[in-house]
């Protein structure tokens, strides 16, 4: 068990060996659509599924900030598809990852 953990700001190379952060800074490639009214930042991450019959999904969550100091006494593992997390309210958020030892 861990007792404390610390907490940083996310950037592209600290979260580099869990997977993508989705941002529109990101983006290499940003094309004009909509006569000219949208950008769109094309192909910011992956869509990762493995050979095991995931299949693509959407679905939105509601969230509600939690009050410090929070507990974690359960984290999920996602070993057939990538998930991807979008904030649509306007608060920071807290995200916790970890790696499987081997």
């Amino acid at each position: 068990m861990i007792d404390n953990l610390q907490i940083e700001k996310l950037n592209k190379e600290n979260f580099l060996p869990f997977g993508d952060i989705i941002n529109k800074s990101f983006s290499s490639s940003k094309l004009s659509i909509n006569q000219g009214t949208t950008i769109r930042h094309h192909n910011i991450s992956e869509l990762k599924l493995s050979d095991q019959n995931g299949i693509p999904a959407i679905s939105i969550f509601s969230g509600s900030p939690r009050e410090f100091p929070i507990q974690i006494k359960i984290m999920e593992k996602h070993p057939i598809a990538s998930q991807s997390f979008l904030p649509l309210q306007n608060h920071d958020w807290l995200i916790v990852v970890s790696m499987e030892k081997k």
